[in-house]
């Protein structure tokens, strides 16, 4: 891992960790992050030919998914463009947050799916919770990916211990509410992004208790 590689650069790494230490004092009872990409350590998903279901995909996009099912054998990251690609950065963020985190809730977008993470360090300490929330008219995996959203779900699970729930294929938004007790988030998604008339289904909600620093 090199430690030169970095998403936020020195001065927003010790800007971050100021924060943190005097939302602490103040006695915030939750720490809320918003940034740009997914935080949360997530695997390539292991698929079987039949699963990944080249027949069904874009043929600008097969070489690619064939690519892709390579490199998930080596237990490699999905994305090395969001914060997987810079390990040492997050392994600086998560030092904070052990250290100074209060209840700590990262917000993240850029894949238009929903995500929801616990997070933990090198050490297996949680340290916080991410929740990525869905676009509600920008594509996601399904637009690449032909494989059956529950299945490729799965996989994403198995391949991602962080991982606590996934949707890959449906467009919407993320509902966060923050008590004293306990942060809680739901996502909605609308039936159709095509016609002004929809309706709206609500995923399970994943909730986080004050102190647990993990979704149960």
């Amino acid at each position: 891992v090199d430690p030169n590689r970095t998403i936020l650069g020195a001065d927003q790494e010790q800007w971050l960790d100021t924060q943190l230490q005097a939302s602490k004092q103040r006695g915030t009872p939750w720490q809320i992050l918003g940034q740009q990409v997914l935080m949360g350590k997530l695997g390539l998903p292991v698929l079987t030919d039949k699963e990944l279901n080249l027949e069904g995909t874009k043929p600008e996009y097969r070489p690619i998914m064939q690519m892709m099912q390579t490199l998930a054998k080596e237990a490699l990251p999905f994305n090395l463009d969001a914060w997987d690609g810079y390990a040492a950065c997050r392994d600086t963020v998560f030092k904070s947050l052990a250290e100074h985190g209060v209840n700590p809730v990262v917000l993240a977008g850029d894949t238009h799916n929903a995500w929801a993470f616990n997070l933990s360090n090198s050490q297996g300490q949680a340290v916080g919770v991410e929740i990525g929330t869905p676009g509600v008219n920008s594509p996601g995996l399904e637009t690449y990916l032909a494989t059956e959203p529950a299945v490729l779900g799965r996989a994403m699970l198995s391949a991602s211990p962080e991982l606590f729930a996934v949707d890959t294929a449906q467009r919407g938004w993320s509902e966060l509410v923050l008590t004293p007790e306990a942060a809680t988030n739901q996502w909605h998604f609308v039936s159709t992004v095509l016609d002004r008339e929809f309706t709206v289904s609500s995923a399970e909600k994943q909730h986080c208790k004050l102190g647990d620093k993990r979704f149960s």
